[in-house]
């Protein structure tokens, strides 16, 4: 069952994504100069930035960092949102993520609907999960 409880702190964060989700994303920078990924997630989760930027190598882990926080915030704040894969194989993994947290959590979260273009919370808060192309962002 996933936590009632707003996570408040980075920690609080991590164990949420460790116990529900299952990850263990880094928290800590390996080259100079550089963030953690798990800085990304928390700065992102949190808004303490005004728009936030990932940059890293390929297998990186920025699809699954980027759908957790999608899924966590609309479990904890109703919050909608569009995810555009660079393509369309990204897309698909980015649904893979989502669709097996929804799955997992579809009676705590009251989830009604579990497809590619939309993932409905029962607070309204939807997913969609897009190919970064002009016929995924036209469509």
């Amino acid at each position: 069952m996933l936590s009632t409880w707003q996570p408040k702190t980075d920690a609080a964060l991590a164990a949420i994504i460790q116990q529900y989700l299952g990850l263990a994303i880094p928290k800590t920078a390996v080259c100079p100069g550089h963030a953690a990924p798990f800085s990304f997630v928390a700065d992102a989760f949190y808004e303490r930035a005004e728009s936030c930027l990932a940059i890293g190598p390929r297998s990186g882990g920025k699809t699954i960092d980027f759908a957790v926080i999608e899924f966590l915030e609309a479990a904890y704040k109703s919050a909608n949102s569009c995810h555009l894969g660079a393509v369309l194989s990204q897309a698909k993994r980015a649904y893979k993520y989502v669709s097996g947290w929804a799955n997992k959590f579809q009676a705590d979260l009251n989830i009604s609907t579990i497809t590619r273009e939309h993932t409905v919370l029962g607070s309204g808060a939807e997913i969609e999960i897009v190919p970064g192309t002009v016929n995924g962002v036209n469509s």
